[in-house]
C-alpha cells in the first residue's frame, strides 16, 4: 500500500531536477486525490450508510494516516532533527509503520465485514434503510475518473523519466483505483431495488482485499525488519565491486541483509600480512564509501 512513498523516499540523489518536479508533482496531485476520495467517501457514508464505501474509506484513511506520518517524519530526518535520538537514520521506522497500519486495517475491516454480513441476515427480504443518492454517485465518480488520470500521468511520465517512485505510484493509484470503482459499482447497484445486497456484499469483498493488500505489504516489510537476505543480484554486483576495488585485495566474504527498506552489507577482505595498518585502513573505508554510494546500500562494514 506504501510503496509509492518507499519508492520516493529511496530515489536516487542524482535524478534530473526536471523529472523530480514532475514526479513531485504527480505525487502531490495524487496525494490530492485520494483526500478529496476520504471527504466525499466520508459525507457519501453518513449522508447513504453505504458499507461498500465505508470499506473503501477504511483502506483510505489508514492509507492517509501513513502517508502522512512516514512523509512528515521524512521532513524531520532531512531537517536533522532526529540525528541526536536515531544515529544510524530512522529508515526503520518505514516497516514498522506499514505493519502497524496493517494491524489498524484487519481491526478496521473486520467490523466492516461483520456489519455487512449482519446486515445481510437481518434485511432479508427488504433490505435495509439506505439510499445512495445521485450525488453521492456523482461526487465519487468524479474522484474515480480523476484518479484514472493520475494513474496514466504517472505510467507515462515512469516510462518516460524511469523514476522508481513513479513507478510505485502508479502501481498503488492503480491499487486504489479498483477498489473505489469497486465501492461505486456495488453502492450504485443498490439503486435497483433488487439489488440492495450487493452493497453489504461489496463491503465483505472490498473490506477482504484491503486485508489482504495490507497483510501481502505487512509481511514483506516484517521480512526487511527481521534481515531478510539481499537480492543476489546486488550481492554480485557488491562482489564485483569489491574484487575490482584494489589489486592487493582478495575477497574472502560478502553479505548482504535488509535492516529497513535498505540494506546493511558486510565485506572480508584478506591482505597481506606485510601491509601497513594504515593502508589496508585506506583500502577498507574507500570500499565502505563505495558501497553506501549504491541506492540500495545504508550500512556497509570493510573487514
Amino acid at each position: 500500500e506504501d510503496n509509492w512513498l518507499h519508492g520516493m523516499l529511496s530515489a536516487g540523489v542524482g535524478e534530473r531536477e526536471e523529472g523530480h518536479s514532475q514526479a513531485s508533482l504527480i505525487i502531490k496531485v495524487s496525494f490530492a486525490v485520494a483526500f478529496a476520495w476520504w471527504v466525499f467517501g466520508l459525507v457519501a457514508v453518513i449522508s447513504t450508510r453505504s458499507l461498500a464505501v465505508l470499506a473503501s474509506l477504511v483502506d483510505t484513511t489508514i492509507d492517509l494516516l501513513a502517508q502522512g506520518v512516514l512523509l512528515g517524519f521524512n521532513r524531520l530526518a532531512e531537517s536533522g532533527a532526529v540525528s541526536a535520538v536515531f544515529p544510524v537514520g530512522a529508515a526503520r521506522l518505514e516497516p514498522v509503520g506499514v505493519v502497524i497500519s496493517a494491524v489498524l486495517t484487519v481491526l478496521a475491516s473486520s467490523a466492516v465485514i461483520f456489519d455487512s454480513v449482519l446486515t445481510l441476515i437481518l434485511s432479508i427480504p427488504d433490505g435495509p434503510d439506505m439510499m445512495f443518492t445521485r450525488l453521492a454517485q456523482v461526487m465519487l465518480a468524479v474522484v474515480v475518473v480523476v484518479k484514472l488520470f493520475v494513474w496514466r500521468a504517472a505510467k507515462l511520465e515512469y516510462d518516460r523519466s524511469g523514476n522508481a517512485s513513479l513507478e510505485a505510484l502508479a502501481l498503488d493509484v492503480f491499487s486504489d483505483l479498483l477498489c473505489n470503482a469497486a465501492a461505486l459499482l456495488f453502492a450504485s447497484l443498490t439503486r435497483l431495488k433488487q439489488a440492495w445486497w450487493m452493497d453489504p456484499v461489496g463491503g465483505v469483498v472490498i473490506s477482504c482485499y484491503a486485508i489482504r493488500s495490507w497483510c501481502l505489504t505487512a509481511l514483506e516489510q516484517a521480512n526487511m525488519l527481521v534481515g531478510k537476505q539481499a537480492d543476489p543480484e546486488f550481492v554480485g554486483s557488491v562482489r564485483e565491486l569489491a574484487t575490482e576495488h584494489n589489486p592487493d585485495a582478495e575477497l574472502h566474504s560478502v553479505r548482504a541483509y535488509h535492516f529497513g527498506p535498505k540494506l546493511v552489507v558486510e565485506v572480508e577482505l584478506v591482505m597481506d600480512s606485510e601491509t601497513p595498518l594504515q593502508v589496508s585502513h585506506d583500502v577498507g573505508v574507500s570500499l565502505q564509501d563505495r558501497v553506501e554510494r549504491l541506492p540500495e546500500g545504508e550500512r556497509c562494514f570493510v573487514h
